[in-house]
């Protein structure tokens, strides 16, 4: 049982992208704001998205472009999408935030292959980003609950190419 504890921990190292790695490309393939995320104001019936913040019953979370520098957290890190390489057709996965895992939530993916891909993602069903990845490019997208009780809520990622060509990407979602 140790032996599987350590090589799954050797493991999540060694696929685990490193922060200054994320930073020192996201702003270099890429140029983009906060207002890439959505500027538009989106609602249903329970919750809202306007000014990149997400409200909902007992929920208000900021939606940033990029890394921002971690603060130390109470709360253990959590991958909610273990770090993947997706070869094939449209990448589409879902998972559900806890708040005694984290206040801040960052979801990343590169694009490998050679022709852009749109990178979507929905809180709780409503639609929060919808961006064009260029050929060669990474986007994160940073959540941090304004409470900061911790993050609640359903996220799904839908990653796809419009055009119809195969997927080569990277993806990867952690709380802490």
């Amino acid at each position: 049982m140790i032996k599987f504890l350590g090589l799954g921990l050797a493991a999540s190292l060694l696929f685990t992208p490193t922060t200054s790695l994320i930073v020192a490309n996201s702003t270099s393939t890429q140029n983009s704001s906060v207002s890439d995320v959505s500027s538009e104001v989106y609602s249903s019936s329970r919750y809202t998205y306007n000014n990149n913040i997400f409200e909902g019953p007992e929920t208000k979370v900021l939606i940033r472009d990029g890394v921002e520098a971690q603060k130390n957290s109470l709360f253990s890190e959590t991958y909610k999408i273990v770090p993947v390489h997706h070869d094939g057709g449209a990448f589409n996965d879902a998972f559900t935030s806890t708040p005694s895992d984290g206040v801040n939530l960052n979801i990343w993916m590169r694009n490998n292959s050679s022709y852009a891909v749109q990178f979507q993602v929905k809180i709780n069903g409503l639609l929060i980003t919808d961006q064009t990845i260029a050929a060669g490019a990474q986007k994160t997208i940073s959540y941090t609950d304004m409470f900061g009780v911790g993050l609640n809520g359903s996220y799904s990622i839908y990653i796809y190419s419009r055009l119809g060509y195969s997927l080569d990407v990277d993806v990867s979602a952690r709380q802490f």
